[in-house]
């Protein structure tokens, strides 16, 4: 059944990219759910905290040591936010060679097999006809491609099949060819942005590029979105830690507590030196400085979690639909093309039976020829 065959494989792409998406989304749970242990909403509360105690008592020796170690402590658990998701960005960019080399298999495979059917009608031409085999395994093969990418293919009347790469916004030229009637493949490259992961590429035989941002469906399509979200959680962590090196710059010190240009490097910027030359005629208006940057980091801490539970929960709706569809139509598929095991059986006893007999036949014929 080619409609129901189409839809299931559809289905099975979208299914494929959530449930990869979701796994990847999963992996920062620990680090940014905010619901257990100490979260970097504790961090900075803490941090704060520490800073208000000393700006109370700047002349107070334990809310020096305080407030760096406190200080301190929260820079480096942004540096190591943000380089968790560096990691885990390269991680998934490793991941995408891997998934190309398995576009390009498939496609030589079913290259080859489209040459197969042309030999096999051919040659069974005006008998049988029966390649039923070969067809399986191109179906079998579109299945498994269907995992990666979302496919586009057509059946000529040999049962040759053409097959593209498209997505929703895919246009006359917008997609990318996979394999010919005639037996041609193309293979696909992917190069890697480190720098800017966004702008990775993966090149089609032709030297088009396409951006990983194309790539909707499948594991690819997994990817692509995995790194979108991974630069969007970076892009908010960006905001907290230029906000503290911006809004913490304290008149007492002469200079902001934080140094940064991102959360990658941000840095404490003050010694404790620097606090023991603190000017405590400048704390109160200090305070009101400190007061304000920590509203100013609640909202970046809000807009942060609510990123990512909103993301979360949205891929993980959207999993448990295309899980139910994908069910649906896979127990569709098979009650339209499966086999019926009652038949099946009653047909293998009719064998038996015909082969008994014959069996008898051949036994009496040799009794007879010896006689």
């Amino acid at each position: 059944d080619e409609i129901t065959q189409k839809q299931l494989l559809e289905a099975q792409t979208r299914y494929e990219a959530f449930n990869e998406l979701n796994g990847l989304i999963e992996t920062l749970a620990p680090y940014f759910e905010e619901t257990g242990g100490a979260t970097l909403e504790d961090y900075v509360n803490n941090f704060f905290q520490a800073l208000q105690d000393f700006l109370r008592e700047p002349t107070n020796q334990a809310a020096k040591e305080n407030l760096l170690t406190k200080a301190d402590s929260l820079a480096k658990l942004i540096n190591d936010r943000y380089s968790l998701l560096n990691r885990l960005e390269n991680e998934v960019l490793n991941q995408i060679p891997n998934a190309i080399g398995q576009i390009n298999k498939i496609a030589e495979r079913l290259a080859r097999l489209n040459k197969e059917i042309a030999f096999e009608y051919s040659r069974t031409y005006g008998e049988s006809k029966d390649y039923k085999y070969l067809l399986d395994q191109r179906d079998q093969l579109l299945s498994q491609l269907a995992q990666y990418v979302n496919i586009s293919y057509n059946f000529d009347s040999l049962g040759r099949v053409e097959v593209s790469i498209v997505e929703g916004e895919s246009t006359a030229a917008g997609y990318i060819q996979l394999v010919s009637a005639d037996g041609k493949a193309s293979s696909l490259d992917f190069v890697k942005d480190g720098t800017n992961p966004l702008n990775s590429v993966v090149v089609d035989q032709n030297g088009t590029a396409w951006k990983l941002s194309f790539f909707k469906n499948g594991r690819l399509g997994a990817y692509s979105q995995a790194i979108e979200f991974y630069e969007g959680l970076k892009g908010k962590l960006d905001t907290l830690a230029q906000n503290l090196a911006n809004n913490l710059s304290l008149n007492g010190l002469g200079k902001s507590i934080f140094t940064a240009t991102s959360a990658g490097d941000i840095a404490l910027n003050v010694t404790s030196s620097d606090l023991d030359n603190y000017d405590i005629a400048q704390a109160q208006g200090d305070a009101d400085i400190a007061n304000s940057a920590w509203e100013t980091a609640k909202g970046d801490l809000e807009i942060l979690q609510s990123y990512y539970a909103d993301q979360r929960s949205e891929v993980q709706i959207k999993l448990d639909t295309e899980r139910d569809t994908y069910d649906y139509l896979k127990t569709q598929y098979s009650q339209r093309v499966g086999v019926n095991l009652d038949e099946e059986l009653a047909e293998l006893m009719k064998l038996q039976q015909h082969y008994q007999a014959v069996s008898k036949m051949i036994a009496t014929s040799s009794r007879l020829l010896d006689y």
